[in-house]
């Protein structure tokens, strides 16, 4: 099964999405919380990037795993499993050829430097 996840997250304890070694990344912790889950190595592909302390609304990746699961049931057991900053929005079962990275049509990003008190759902 290919799934493909909307996911959010703060990332000021996070540096940045991609994997790295001896610093805790988004990419880490989600892969983390996915191989146990399904009990086996789950790898995730990201549709991009962020840096160090970054946070992202409405990033998707995309994953396969051998076992079927409602994406409903999965949504609701990863969260609540997942560590603290990081939140699933969305789950689908989507075609087998399909690639977060390489199938992205279109990215927005909007960059807010806060000189004083930063609110990250400020819009």
């Amino acid at each position: 099964m290919n799934y493909k996840v909307v996911v959010s997250y703060d990332g000021t304890n996070f540096h940045g999405w991609a994997k790295q070694a001896n610093v805790v990344t988004v990419q880490q912790e989600i892969e983390k919380c996915l191989s146990q889950f399904f009990n086996t190595s789950i790898l995730i592909q990201g549709s991009g990037r962020t840096d160090a302390h970054v946070h992202a609304i409405g990033q998707v990746f995309n994953f396969h795993a051998k076992t079927q699961i409602k994406p409903k049931v999965l949504l609701k057991a990863l969260n609540e499993t997942i560590c603290p900053g990081i939140h699933f929005q969305s789950i689908s079962v989507v075609d087998g050829l399909f690639h977060a990275r390489f199938g992205a049509i279109s990215k927005t990003y909007h960059y807010i430097i806060e000189l004083n008190h930063f609110d990250l759902f400020r819009q």
